[in-house]
């Protein structure tokens, strides 16, 4: 079983950053990235596309991935609306007919990846609230958002704690 924690951030100024935690059996990895000219939405859905890439480039396939995101709009996409738009030529469910949802390319993307990877669960967790890995993610994107850069990490799971990871900037975000 693979873990993926994701989370996005945005400003006003269309400056964004992603970010997503990585727990496999071995080793716990971290991922940040900046992007701009974005919505909110987009770098929720960005962190996860990121996630689901690196754990394919990490070689694992043949687990199943339990995604955690505090973004609603992902967790129901994900769960609920994403092969009924694909059915529809990824069409809106309401509203006017045949119009075009939001974010095309990203839920394409992500539909792609549902096929490759044994069985992906969204999971929608309550941000700011005190989980440790969304605590984590939430700081690694705004960090990348607010620095214009990325982060790749990798720690040993039983070498470092969580909780020691977000409360040291000098573990984290040297780029």
């Amino acid at each position: 079983m693979i873990e993926l924690y994701t989370d996005g951030a945005r400003k006003m100024t269309g400056l964004g950053g992603w970010a997503c935690v990585i727990h496999t059996d071995k080793s716990t990895f971290f991922y940040g990235g900046f992007m701009k000219d974005i919505t909110n939405n987009q770098s929720e859905l960005q962190s996860v596309i990121e996630g689901l890439a690196r754990v394919i480039n990490i070689n694992e396939l043949n687990f199943d991935v339990n995604v955690y995101s505090d973004s609603s709009y992902f967790v129901h996409g994900f769960r609920e609306w994403m092969s009924i738009w694909e059915k529809r030529n990824w069409t809106r469910i309401s509203g006017p007919k045949n119009v075009q949802i939001k974010n095309l390319d990203q839920w394409k993307l992500l539909f792609e990846y549902n096929k490759k990877i044994f069985k992906i669960t969204a999971n929608w967790v309550r941000g700011h609230n005190g989980h440790p890995e969304n605590e984590l993610c939430d700081r690694i994107a705004n960090y990348c958002r607010d620095h214009k850069c990325d982060i790749d990490g990798r720690v040993v799971r039983d070498s470092i704690k969580l909780e020691d990871i977000i409360l040291s900037d000098s573990v984290i975000f040297k780029h």
